[in-house]
């Protein structure tokens, strides 16, 4: 029997989750090839509803070092950024963690 209905912290309509602690949100870098507008929808959306995320991108080591920093520049404003490469786990701190600018 349900005793008491608690207020929720956050919530998303899509998919219909509520009381996120955190957001895991993973994204190839290559094969399929990251699409930069598809994470904003996300991230845009977790930071409306007040949920903290942490962005992975696999599949590191299958891009250029240039286009990797290109991806870097474009994502520097997430909380926790993680690459993932096929031998090992890359954190790239954000700009908010270093105490300025998002890098361009």
């Amino acid at each position: 029997m349900v005793q008491e209905v608690l207020q929720r912290r956050n919530s998303l309509s899509d998919p219909a989750i509520a009381n996120i602690d955190q957001a895991l949100m993973v994204f190839s870098l290559a094969q399929p090839p990251f699409e930069p507008a598809n994470a904003t929808r996300f991230l845009v959306t977790a930071e409306q509803a007040g949920i903290p995320v942490t962005l992975v991108l696999n599949k590191a080591d299958l891009l250029p070092p240039e286009q990797l920093d290109a991806v870097v520049s474009k994502v520097r404003h997430t909380r926790v950024l993680l690459f993932v490469y096929a031998s090992c786990l890359h954190v790239v701190p954000s700009a908010a963690q270093q105490g300025g600018p998002a890098a361009a």
